[in-house]
């Protein structure tokens, strides 16, 4: 750090000053901190605050970053200290001058900015704001140009401690608000006339450059910028009231408004039970001035927590309601465990502050929920199921059932029963259509069991019909595979042996589903949109597990660049060409429902030749309906929103249906919603809530480290071994069992298992399933106190209560889903989940259990998860 320092140390006070003078002026040195305040403070070398080159002149000013207050009379250190406290302004370092004696006490305080000045200008204002703070100090302080001499003795250090200018222009406002309170906006406005800047509502207009945008900053005329430092001058030609600049002013003073919710529900037992300083504050202790500052920057978002606050001071309540209307209002709560004063309490609370302990807190409402007898509950089951398969009409049926009730029994009993009815089952995954297909051969029912061409083909084993296959699906090229694999027989086939032609003429013949005669067609949820088979007449369609998770999952994402090829190098209709250039046109996050024209066959021929030209899966787009842009990633996100118009009846079993989903999903329909009452888990589910573990968190906290240390947290006292864990692809590559993919597993069945995670998706996914449900997707994600489920608890989520309703969906669902493999209704097993998003039957535990030296999310928690399309 540079300082014009100079070569000769001094333990009295010097009489002839010339020789100090040209000295210190030629000496400009760059030492660390330690050691200038070691030459300055013990040894008494002679330095000035500002860098110059050559007479200690205005003229000759380069820049300044030291700021300094000199003390001969009316002032003493503890005094000095308060006042710098009660003010915020940390000090670097404070020492005795030479002349520093037991009956007086003259010192000096050395302040250090965050950035250099380099405007003199600006560099004076600072200086003064500084003085009018102290106006004990010595005048001369003022001076740019003054000269320091060093002391005998270093009393205080604070090496990390920062003058923020901006801060300090508060700072000036509140000492005198404090001090002359009845003229002190008259006395500030006459200070700015001296220093030549503008005043807005009674501030100064000194503000931190980067709260500005720069679109902002070119509306200010008459200004300075400094490094950090932006000062709006004082016009004398212009009236005196600036709108322009008033509005911008005002803009950014909302812009750093702190935007968290303001807690509700805590008395002062309640939250003296949370947080034990707050509980001696309560009590009369007179704890320092920095753990007040502490509990008060958390009291403001806690209802009824000014009243507390004030009403449990001991000293100057008037400072402190000054501090609160000045200082405290755009400010974060600040951690504990930081600072010159951390709460004593930090090492055993382990909470980043009251708000946060308080936020995070989960209450459990009293309004508990009911439990019913599991036969009951059975008996519920199979009455709306047999109402639904009953009913003559077209409507959709949502039955949600806890997840081990015996839903897939019950719906092959009543197919067995009905051999004269025909059914089409529509499962999750491949793996559950297969065996509830085998279950009901077992009972004696013919099945149909459908496949779609591209898995038929790689029963072929053949790895370049594979790879080519692979490639087209990847590159949105569905529609095309039977040409694919005709054109590969046709070109391969002196190669290929008898047995494979025929497999692939059998892959090629029309293979039309129904065809068989069969009672009962067992498919996927993606054929059985695919295939469009929920517009076949004459079958019972029941579709195990949620169908609205498949069809939100189906995303694809394209690069702006293939958009803009699409422009310039493919025939178009005139209609696509005007929305793709509307796409483009969006901005960030903003979304748009689109009416493309069906490709032709010509036109994705071409681009199927051309495929190497294009980015992802370009024919896709023209099958979407919703768009939402994203230049962070220079891509477009879309989806689908399927028309069930000529659907016909529906029957939906899921344990994780949503009502309103359902609803707004299928609003040309009626939608028949019937909750089974809920039994009890005759297992036991014990959750940990204190951490978020969302992706981000793994992420920025090391996924393994943090892995680690839940295992050896699980596994300590609880007599227990290795058991599976279901989280995160992320963690768990090879895995077949990950948040995204948990339904109809069975292979956990009675197993002790763990869930690790929250499952936040990137906001993206909200916004694009809100808009194909045609809900306000303008919000952002923000800290909001939920109500959801017999809990109470902290959540980033919006505040627009149909697009929370979507979020809190998704999470719930992947949570559910994965601890239901562990079948808690029926076996006597432990899930143990580590996420702070409550679940049904939970045991809850909100102690830490992770190490502190994890980094928090408290307040930015949830908006960047990644997208998985």
């Amino acid at each position: 750090m540079q300082l014009n320092i100079g070569t000769r140390q001094y333990r009295t006070k010097p009489k002839q000053f010339a020789s100090i003078n040209n000295d210190v002026i030629g000496n400009i040195v760059d030492l660390s901190l330690e050691e200038i305040i070691d030459r300055v403070g013990n040894k008494g070398y002679t330095f000035t605050r500002a860098i110059m080159r050559g007479a200690r002149t205005k003229e000759n000013f380069i820049k300044q970053r030291f700021l300094v207050l000199d003390f001969d009379e009316g002032m003493s250190e503890e005094k000095f200290k308060r006042r710098c406290t009660e003010l915020r302004l940390s000090y670097v370092f404070m020492y005795r001058t030479l002349s520093w004696s037991k009956t007086e006490e003259r010192f000096r305080a050395v302040f250090l900015m965050e950035n250099w000045i380099e405007n003199s200008q600006v560099a004076y204002i600072i200086n003064d704001m500084l003085y009018r703070i102290f106006p004990e100090s010595d005048k001369s302080c003022r001076d740019i140009t003054k000269l320091f001499l060093g002391g005998k003795k270093v009393v205080d250090i604070n090496l990390e401690a920062r003058i923020n200018v901006a801060e300090l222009a508060k700072a000036v406002h509140s000492y005198y608000k404090l001090t002359k309170p009845s003229n002190y906006v008259r006395d500030l406005e006459k200070i700015a006339t001296d220093w030549g800047i503008k005043t807005v509502d009674g501030w100064f207009c000194i503000y931190d450059v980067k709260d500005f945008k720069q679109e902002e900053l070119d509306k200010i005329d008459n200004k300075i910028i400094d490094n950090d430092v932006l000062v709006i001058l004082a016009d004398k030609e212009k009236l005196k009231y600036n709108s322009t600049i008033n509005e911008i002013v005002k803009t950014v003073k909302t812009r750093k408004l702190p935007n968290l919710q303001v807690l509700t529900s805590y008395n002062t037992e309640s939250l003296c039970k949370l947080c034990p300083l707050l509980r001696e504050f309560v009590e009369g202790t007179d704890i320092h001035h920095n753990l007040k500052w502490k509990l008060a920057l958390s009291l403001q978002y806690i209802k009824g927590g000014k009243s507390l606050f004030m009403n449990s001071l001991i000293d100057s309540e008037e400072k402190w309601k000054i501090a609160w209307s000045d200082n405290i209002p755009d400010k974060y709560p600040e951690r504990c465990a930081y600072g010159n004063y951390p709460c004593p309490h930090s090492s055993t609370c382990n909470c980043y502050s009251l708000y946060a302990k308080a936020s995070k807190k989960i209450r459990i409402l009293e309004s508990q929920e009911d439990f019913y007898d599991l036969e009951d509950c059975q008996k519920e089951l199979k009455e709306y199921l047999q109402k639904g398969v009953s009913a003559a009409n077209s409507e959709i049926y949502i039955i949600k059932a806890q997840t081990a009730l015996g839903k897939t029994q019950q719906y092959i009993e009543i197919i067995k029963n009905n051999p004269n009815k025909k059914f089409i089952i529509a499962a999750p995954t491949i793996k559950l259509q297969l065996e509830i297909a085998a279950r009901l051969m077992l009972e004696g029912v013919c099945c149909e069991i459908t496949e779609s061409m591209y898995a038929k083909a790689k029963q072929l084993n053949n790895p370049e019909l594979t790879r080519l296959l692979d490639r087209a699906i990847a590159g949105g090229f569905e529609r095309r595979i039977k040409k694919i694999i005709a054109k590969y027989k046709a070109d391969h086939c002196e190669e290929l042996s008898t047995r494979e032609l025929e497999m692939l003429d059998w892959v090629l013949k029309k293979q039309g589903i129904g065809q068989s005669e069969a009672q009962c067609i067992v498919t996927t949820h993606e054929l059985f949109i695919l295939k469009e088979l929920y517009k076949l007449d004459g079958y019972e369609k029941i579709i195990d597990e949620d169908i609205l998770m498949t069809l939100f999952r189906q995303m694809y994402k394209l690069p702006l660049d293939t958009l803009k090829k699409l422009l310039s190098d493919y025939w178009l209709p005139d209609k696509d060409r005007k929305t793709i250039k509307e796409i483009l046109s969006l901005k960030d996050m903003n979304t748009m429902e689109v009416h493309f024209q069906n490709l032709s066959e010509s036109t994705l021929d071409y681009m199927y030749q051309n495929r190497e030209k294009l980015k992802g899966p370009a024919p896709k787009l023209f099958e979407s309906t919703h768009v939402v842009m994203c230049k962070a990633s220079n891509e477009i996100v879309f989806s689908k929103k399927l028309d069930f118009a000529e659907s016909g009846k529906l029957i939906v079993l899921s344990a994780t249906a949503n009502r309103a989903l359902y609803i707004d999903y299928f609003s040309h329909k009626h939608v028949n919603f019937r909750e089974v009452h809920k039994a009890k888990y005759k297992g036991k589910l014990i959750q940990y809530t204190a951490e978020t573990l969302s992706r981000e968190y793994l992420k920025k906290n090391g996924k393994e480290k943090v892995l680690e240390e839940i295992c050896t947290y699980l596994y300590t006292d609880r007599h227990i071994k290795d058991i599976p864990i279901i989280s995160f692809k992320l963690l768990f590559p090879n895995s077949d069992i990950h948040f995204g993919k948990t339904e109809g597993f069975n292979k956990y069945k009675g197993k002790d298992i763990a869930v690790i995670g929250t499952p936040h998706n990137s906001p993206v996914v909200y916004k694009l399933v809100g808009a194909m449900l045609g809900y306000q997707t303008a919000g952002r994600l923000n800290n909001w106190r939920v109500k959801r489920n017999c809990f109470d608890f902290m959540m980033m989520t919006y505040g627009d209560s149909q697009m929370q309703n979507l979020q809190l969906f998704f999470i719930e669902s992947e949570l559910e889903q994965a601890i239901g493999r562990a079948r808690l209704l029926r076996e006597n097993c432990t899930v143990y989940v580590f996420s702070n998003y409550p679940c049904q039957q939970a045991e809850l535990v909100q102690e830490k259990y992770l190490k502190d030296n994890m980094e928090t999310l408290d307040y930015v928690e949830g908006g960047s998860d990644t997208l998985e399309c």
